[in-house]
């Protein structure tokens, strides 16, 4: 079933759910990566030693630069916020995380952050969204993307599907 964004935030509670919209905005002010362990995606402090995630603590440890970008999303009932992951990021962008911030550094980049970022605006996806326990318990309203697709076969069949009538009051 497709969902209308303020349904999501009426009933937030732990699940998977599809929706799709149009990507309107990235913040030009949030930081677009994070510094995370070589082997899994858990969060470091420059200078760390070690991960904190247990499954990695036996291994070689060095610290890479990943993707986190948060966009707002717009359908038609409202506005969203979500987060594209490293490996979706790489799909689109065909680069690393490293690569760009590299790019920063040496000053090929003046923006707040890479015009490459600025090419997802515009453009409409669907997206598979995990609303965690973590969202509900702190009432986060910002959620992951677990899988996304910008097929028109596949938004269309979204679209069709998603009756506008039954959210909006034409009194």
């Amino acid at each position: 079933m497709v969902h209308n964004y303020n349904i999501i935030f009426l009933l937030l509670q732990v699940r998977s759910l599809v929706i799709f919209g149009t990507i309107k905005y990235v913040p030009p002010t949030q930081q677009w990566y994070y510094l995370s362990c070589n082997t899994c995606p858990k969060g470091v402090i420059k200078g760390d030693t070690k991960c904190r995630n247990d499954r990695c603590k036996d291994k070689d440890f060095s610290s890479i630069n990943r993707f986190r970008i948060l966009i707002r999303v717009q359908d038609p009932t409202g506005i969203i916020d979500l987060i594209l992951w490293d490996m979706d990021v790489v799909k689109i962008f065909k680069v690393t995380a490293h690569d760009l911030v590299d790019r920063f550094i040496k000053g090929v980049d003046s923006e707040p952050f890479p015009s490459v970022v600025s090419t997802l605006l515009g453009k409409k996806y669907a997206f598979k969204i995990d609303i965690k326990k973590f969202n509900v318990d702190r009432q986060e309203k910002c959620f992951g993307i677990t899988k996304f697709s910008d097929d028109e076969k596949i938004i269309s069949a979204l679209e069709k599907k998603f009756n506008l009538d039954q959210y909006l009051d034409v009194t």
